[in-house]
């Protein structure tokens, strides 16, 4: 595994453990799965994925990978 991708999963890892919620394309997944994901890109073609912060009130409860295409 990368240094990039190791921090990433330990980034997410200490997410999930205080609670928040991760996802990936729509469905609930979590650190290793997104890692993967995001770390793979075979085809530019197919898009990236962006974070969505979403809080309730000043408390953040979810994590978002959404995927984005370059049209």
């Amino acid at each position: 595994m990368k240094d990039s991708e190791k921090e990433l999963y330990e980034e997410l890892q200490c997410m999930e453990n205080k609670g928040i919620t991760l996802w990936l394309g729509g469905k609930r997944s979590d650190p290793s799965h997104i890692t993967k994901a995001l770390c793979v890109r075979e085809d530019a073609r197919r898009g990236f994925y962006m974070r969505d912060y979403v809080y309730d009130g000043e408390t953040l409860k979810e994590l978002r990978f959404d995927r984005v295409v370059n049209c």
